[in-house]
């Protein structure tokens, strides 16, 4: 009797470390990294349970890539508006430049205009 009531104690706490392990891949789905963190959480209360050890280790890793993409598409982003910036400045010279050969072209042909009356 005391080897039945044991395995159906070890059933039950079977049962219920599937069910954190499961719980914890609900929060790896997400695929973010709060979920990812909580699932670290989550699994680290099971962490001799299946392969806990190795999702904890999966999770660190998807966390460390969200933030290099996240540093990436920050460094792009800086990249593309400084480029934007450098643009406006060309242009900017560019049309003075053209304001002021405009401007001397007026000079010009008033002057032309002025002698030939």
């Amino acid at each position: 009797m005391q080897d039945l009531v044991k395995e159906c104690e070890s059933s039950i706490e079977g049962i219920r470390k599937d069910q954190i392990f499961y719980n914890a891949k609900i929060h790896m789905d997400k695929g973010n990294i709060e979920g990812y963190k909580k699932a670290i959480e989550t699994l680290t209360s099971i962490s001799d349970w299946k392969n806990s050890q190795e999702k904890i280790e999966e999770c660190n890793q998807r966390i460390f890539e969200i933030q290099e993409k996240v540093k990436a598409d920050l460094l792009e982003k800086e990249r593309q508006e400084e480029l934007k910036r450098q643009e406006a400045l060309r242009r900017a010279k560019r049309n003075k430049k053209i304001a002021l050969i405009s401007l001397m072209i007026v000079g010009v042909i008033i002057a032309i205009t002025f002698v030939m009356t």
